[in-house]
């Protein structure tokens, strides 16, 4: 039986869910950090419960393939990161497997996607959040040892700490340095969670664009010592904005409850794929700029493949998806349930152009998203796919062919008033929903042409072509002996937008409630995008009630962590 300090050879034999290395002893499960599958170890056990044990590595026998040597000199000790010492395809390879696993154990069928890797394997995070310490008589600012809050500094020497996180770009580390370097020279006292007492905190750096927003965080109403960190600031030839975020609670939560700008413009400007936003401290943006772009990219494409639809982009924030998505839908439905964010999403929205295209509605899905289903008029489902040539997609689509023909055989009897049919574009697989208005029944082609108005038929024929001509162009679809047996069939058609809900929640996921919204509601496609395998995983268990899983895409938005990023498409279930 394994008790706490034994020491235990172990073989690793599977990954867990936070990137850890697996192995079994005694019956139990014992969870290793930072071993790959394969490796042989000597560990010791830190800890033992019901069901499974957690022990740290004391030597490694036997390394796996994938193993390389971290390029931080303190990783093993730091708690910034975690995957330095795998192999890069590794990682994309763990973290597909870690969301296929995710979606196996809650029951969701589908297949997961390759991980989309980032192209910048280092130096790709575009904001840090670095918490200052005490060792000794000296400042220290780094992350926090694993499962502490004992700062690990980045580096240091006798006068300065000069080592450097490989996630982030080096200015950002200057920055930090040159803030830890002026409150030791100053005497500015560093805070102590545990007395609750002294006045630095945190300092935060954001990139955005060429700038810098640079927040000091103190535990007191103003920042001593000001003018001095703006000089040493300064120093560095950098455009920047310096804040001051004033957290007087003890709490884990970084910024205070006001941010005040004291040098530099309160807000810095940012082109996010011809969306151009003003970002603040307090806003919401992704770390990685280059994989934020190519999932947005995604969603845009997705989006575009409707002819004509309405997304709903429900957990909107400050409207800056809703604006890319603007971009490729007829048009938007915003919902957020912060009055403030509201207010920046509709400032955002005339920025960029987009005042009649976007509604932002203040509101909690739970109660908004059903109403603006069936405003939209998409609570429907698809009767029927039909392929269409790029001519008359284009066409229906445009409005000038209002009626669809085929032949009039047992598949398309079954058709009703009132079903939607799905057009999909046979190069492009662009889609177009529908709705049937008439069904009119024909002995032949020619017959049809001479009652129904010749230009809504074919968009290139006219009154001047004959019925016979009209009868010889259909035999290119349908023979004269197909014909005599069916008859011909005119499907009026109307469009109908369709409806793409797209959902961004965080990182705990939708609430269940508002999950049981959306299946009342029934919008015809949904995008999911997620940060958190785990919850992903639960929340699809309860849409695949009425939904089908059409694609799973994992992005490797933080790179050297167990952090993944997922983009779910769910079509709803014909019935």
């Amino acid at each position: 039986m394994l008790r706490t300090g034994d020491i235990v050879d172990l073989t690793i034999t599977e990954t867990g869910m936070n990137g850890e290395g697996v192995a079994r002893c005694d019956g139990l499960v014992v969870f290793v950090p930072l071993t790959l599958v394969s490796e042989r170890v000597t560990a010791q056990i830190r800890q033992v419960k019901k069901q499974y044990a957690v022990a740290r590595v004391i030597k490694m026998l036997q390394p796996a393939p994938e193993r390389v040597q971290p390029r931080c000199p303190i990783f093993y000790r730091c708690g910034g990161c975690d995957m330095q010492h795998i192999r890069y395809r590794t990682q994309l390879e763990i973290k597909r497997k870690t969301v296929a696993d995710c979606l196996r154990k809650a029951r969701v069928d589908a297949v997961v996607d390759e991980t989309t890797a980032c192209g910048a394997e280092y130096g790709y995070r575009n904001k840090i959040q670095v918490p200052f310490g005490m060792q000794g008589d000296r400042i220290v600012a780094g992350y926090f040892r694993p499962g502490t809050h004992e700062i690990v500094p980045f580096g240091s020497s006798d006068e300065a700490q000069t080592g450097h996180c490989p996630l982030h770009e080096p200015m950002m580390s200057r920055i930090v340095e040159s803030v830890r370097a002026v409150a030791q020279r100053a005497g500015v006292s560093v805070y102590d969670e545990t007395a609750h007492d002294g006045i630095l905190r945190h300092a935060v750096v954001r990139k955005v664009g060429d700038a810098y927003a640079i927040v000091i965080v103190v535990c007191a109403d103003r920042l001593p010592h000001r003018q001095d960190f703006i000089d040493a600031l300064d120093a560095l030839g950098i455009r920047y904005s310096l804040y001051v975020s004033c957290n007087r609670k003890r709490t884990n939560v970084i910024l205070g409850d006001a941010t005040h700008c004291v040098h530099g413009e309160r807000q810095l400007c940012q082109d996010i794929l011809g969306v151009h936003c003003s970002v603040s401290p307090e806003s919401f943006m992704q770390i990685n700029d280059a994989v934020r772009d190519a999932i947005y990219r995604r969603v845009q494409d997705y989006v575009a493949q409707f002819a004509h639809c309405v997304a709903i982009d429900a957990y909107s924030g400050t409207g800056i998806l809703s604006n890319l998505i603007a971009a490729r839908a007829s048009s938007v439905v915003a919902i957020e349930i912060v009055p403030q964010a509201v207010q920046d999403a509709q400032a955002l929205a005339d920025r960029n152009g987009n005042r009649d295209k976007i509604t932002n509605i203040c509101g909690d899905c739970r109660t908004e998203l059903p109403a603006v289903i069936d405003r939209i008029g998409g609570r429907y489902r698809i009767a029927m796919q039909m392929r269409l040539e790029d001519e008359p997609f284009q066409a229906i689509a445009s409005g000038r062919k209002r009626y669809e023909l085929r032949l009039n055989d047992d598949k398309r009897r079954a058709l009703r008033v009132g079903d939607v049919v799905r057009f999909v574009h046979v190069q492009t697989g662009h889609m177009l929903d529908c709705r049937v208005s008439s069904l009119q029944t024909f002995d032949d082609f020619a017959d049809m042409y001479r009652a129904l108005p010749p230009e809504e038929l074919c968009a290139d024929m006219s009154a001047a072509d004959s019925a016979e001509t009209f009868r010889r162009a259909m035999r290119a679809y349908y023979s004269d002996e197909r014909v005599a047996q069916c008859g011909a069939l005119a499907i009026g058609v109307e469009i109908v937008p369709t409806g793409i809900l797209v959902l961004d929640p965080p990182r705990k996921g939708c609430d269940e409630q508002v999950l049981r919204a959306i299946l009342d509601a029934a919008p015809q496609q949904i995008v999911y995008i997620s940060c958190n395998p785990a919850t992903l995983a639960r929340d699809l268990a309860i849409l695949q009630d009425r939904y089908t899983v059409d694609r799973v895409a994992p992005y490797d938005m933080f790179p050297q962590t167990k952090h993944v990023e997922t983009v779910v498409f769910l079509s709803r279930r014909a019935k």
